[in-house]
């Protein structure tokens, strides 16, 4: 009776004991709105394996990426190893350098050293630690075909540029003059969707939504599942979501590589994460500039029923002209003073988001907005990096991974809760990552060094936006941000913080 060692690990139904089973089952406090398609839900409960069917033979399925958890369960019999493993066809290497936190207060060689000790499981650095160099790093190391899966397409840009800055790639492309546009055959690497035969390429960049569609989803699955030996998912903790759990929890690739820099979620599902790709084996360290907070109780009455659907609240809050003139004075001073913003929309529309970029550029004020949709992606980006841009309009789920050092300003205008606290009491979660854009060092044109990072909260009155707060407020605490509180009406409660 031989384990089978392929996308997950199969293992014979009849050398499954239930306790065994109980270690890939998972309680959730909340369900309510997911589907949790084939991890085969129970009421409260949400599995990492499945029974199937191969060959007439039973087995239980496993999620893979915990190898320690099922070599401690499994381990007494026999594997064979289905994974894949194809080599890289050209001499790509690495032309960068990756830094130490005793020499450059960034422990990019640690961090990696650690990583190669397991070639499987999660990198956990803060922003600006370098985490698309040490993967570009990893790669030319292990020197197998390379799959690089993000959530949205700005990322992977990131990582096309990197590979141009950092490796030798430029000088590897070899094309025949007549080859068809979308012919990979001779390139090193380059976008999965541009090519007929993306499998030719040595490292592919993918949008997971590429695998997850219900048109060609399972048969691209099918087809390209085991071209690659190494798959590197960049904001791992997005894996926590189910539908993208499911994709690259089906592929073939021996190692798998995650990067975050929160690997905690508020709907407690990164087990999912940790399970597929594996737990937390290293964490990175990087030189952070301190915040101070301002936050601002408005005294603005925000009605809304915890009955009623919450972008309801949302909608009341940007439809509040008194409140958004506050914000808006605020922003106006800090334009004046130099300030370079991240101003987070949260839960409001992409017509709200682009009609308030609108209103600060009839202002004078040098800003865009960047949303899913929205044009010229790279070029906003470019722009809010050189200071052409000095306000960036963001949709806060935008923001994980995108690098802007000279941000020094953030503006939590809109009241969330994504506060999450890990074992240890650090503090994780969306929020965390979000605020953490303006904590990254950097020497302006003029010579002068950000030394300090400002963050704008604005509160309502509302119960949810006081239960939100008070989130809000033990994350600073957490951080040891000291905190300016102004209240512009006598009827805030004395008791939030």
């Amino acid at each position: 009776m031989e384990c089978i060692l392929a996308d997950r690990l199969y293992v014979p139904e009849d050398c499954v004991m239930p306790e065994h089973l109980d270690e890939f089952v998972y309680d959730i406090t909340d369900q309510s709105g997911y589907d949790y398609g084939p991890f085969e839900t129970t009421t409260g409960s949400i599995r990492t394996f499945a029974k199937v069917n191969i060959n007439g033979k039973l087995y239980y399925a496993f999620s893979r990426g915990n190898i320690e958890k099922l070599g401690r369960l499994f381990g007494d019999l026999p594997w064979t190893d289905q994974t894949s493993t194809p080599a890289m066809k050209s001499d790509l290497q690495f032309k960068g350098k990756l830094h130490t936190w005793e020499t450059k207060k960034i422990g990019q060689q640690e961090a990696v050293g650690k990583w190669l000790q397991y070639k499987q499981g999660i990198i956990k650095a803060p922003p600006r630690f370098g985490k698309t160099i040490s993967a570009i790093y990893v790669i030319t190391k292990l020197r197998y075909k390379t799959l690089i899966i993000a959530h949205q397409i700005d990322l992977l840009e990131q990582f096309y540029e990197s590979f141009l800055a950092f490796t030798n790639v430029g000088e590897l492309v070899n094309v025949s003059p007549n080859q068809k546009k979308k012919d990979a055959t001779g390139r090193v690497f380059g976008f999965f969707n541009d090519y007929n035969n993306p499998e030719e390429l040595d490292v592919a960049l993918l949008c997971w939504q590429t695998f997850a569609s219900k048109a060609h989803g399972a048969e691209r699955i099918a087809k390209y599942g085991s071209s690659y030996g190494l798959v590197i998912v960049d904001e791992v903790h997005k894996v926590g979501g189910t539908c993208y759990a499911r994709t690259v929890n089906r592929l073939r690739a021996r190692y798998r590589l995650g990067l975050t820099g929160t690997v905690e979620r508020c709907d407690g599902r990164e087990f999912l994460l940790k399970d597929i790709i594996g737990p937390v084996v290293a964490e990175g360290r990087v030189e952070t500039i301190p915040c101070k907070v301002v936050i601002t109780h408005t005294g603005i009455p925000i009605k809304f029923k915890f009955t009623e659907p919450l972008p309801y609240l949302y909608k009341r809050i940007y439809n509040s002209t008194d409140r958004m003139d506050i914000i808006l004075k605020d922003l106006e001073q800090d334009v004046a003073d130099g300030k370079f913003i991240c101003f987070s929309f949260h839960r409001c529309s992409v017509k709200q988001l682009c009609a308030w970029t609108k209103k600060l550029q009839m202002l004078g004020i040098k800003a865009e907005s960047f949303y899913g949709s929205c044009k010229d992606r790279e070029g906003v980006l470019v722009r809010a990096r050189t200071g052409e841009t000095q306000v960036l309009v963001c949709n806060s789920q935008m923001l994980t991974g995108i690098d802007i050092p000279r941000w020094n300003t953030f503006y939590s205008a809109f009241p969330t809760s994504n506060v999450v606290f890990n074992e240890e009491g650090k503090l994780s979660g969306n929020f965390y990552q979000e605020f953490s854009r303006i904590r990254t060092p950097f020497t302006y044109e003029d010579g002068s060094i950000k030394k300090e990072g400002i963050i704008r909260d604005y509160v309502d009155i509302n119960n949810l936006c006081y239960a939100s707060y008070r989130k809000r407020y033990k994350a600073y605490a957490n951080q040891g941000f000291p905190m300016q509180i102004i209240k512009l009406a006598q009827q805030v409660p004395t008791n939030l913080e």
